[in-house]
């Protein structure tokens, strides 16, 4: 693990509340680029829209990474969950290479229609750029058993293959992808990313049901904003939604 992202900025905790707010208090010390905080067990691990984030101790990588993308403006925001996601399809087409793997807008990673993999990541703002983020990531590894209420919606990396996977080895070669597009980001800017974003995002130009804004309908995703949104369209009507104004439905 040799990489930018893990060098000598690997935090190991026991347990934790929640990777992204220690990484978060670690930003008064300015700590390096690349700074990665990983705790064996979150007590009280966040997923997106205040929903919580199931992992068993000493199973899963439950980790945050801490980045200064000053070079992005805040419109540019959602370019960091495109880096993210393709990162870890790679890393789980790496370990899980007979997987049917696609991205869920706007922040899971599915294997086989279930999710495996999840995103949040929390802005600070310096005028119309952005100062810093923590990328805080879950990624089930070796867990095999779930709460009810996720069990037929989950599935992890074991699960799918049958056998046990080094935690280490998973980490380092995440981070070794991560840091790939980071850079690539940094030094080409986003045009790959969003073609590569679309071309494995679940249900991009297919037809599928939703709930939007209350009311159950078929729709056709037909693309991403910039600034995140998803472009769903309606018969001849293309919407912009936000995360709380569509579910995806089976």
């Amino acid at each position: 693990m040799n990489t930018l992202f893990t060098g000598k900025n690997l935090i190991v905790l026991e347990e934790v509340d929640s990777t992204n707010r220690y990484a978060e208090s670690l930003l008064k010390s300015s700590p390096p680029d690349g700074t990665v905080v990983m705790a064996h067990q979150q007590t009280a691990g966040r997923g997106q829209a205040g929903n919580a984030w199931f992992s068993q101790p000493g199973q899963n990588l439950t980790l945050s990474l801490i980045l200064y993308p000053l070079f992005l403006q805040v419109s540019q925001a959602f370019v960091l969950n495109k880096l993210v996601s393709l990162a870890l399809l790679d890393t789980l087409k790496h370990f899980l290479p007979k997987a049917s793997l696609k991205i869920k807008w706007p922040n899971d990673l599915l294997a086989d229609k279930l999710k495996i993999s999840g995103i949040l990541i929390q802005n600070q703002l310096a005028g119309s750029m952005i100062r810093n983020s923590v990328i805080g990531i879950g990624l089930n590894v070796n867990q095999v058993i779930f709460p009810a209420e996720i069990r037929e919606k989950a599935t992890s990396m074991k699960l799918f293959s049958g056998h046990e996977f080094d935690l280490k080895q998973v980490l380092g070669t995440l981070m070794t992808h991560l840091e790939r597009e980071y850079l690539r980001l940094k030094s080409s800017g986003p045009a790959r990313l969003d073609r590569a974003y679309l071309d494995h995002l679940y249900a991009y130009q297919e037809m599928h049901r939703f709930r939007i804004r209350g009311e159950v309908m078929e729709g056709m995703i037909v693309g991403v904003e910039k600034e995140g949104k998803l472009a769903v369209q309606l018969n001849r009507e293309v919407l912009h939604l936000n995360l709380k104004e569509i579910e995806f439905l089976l």
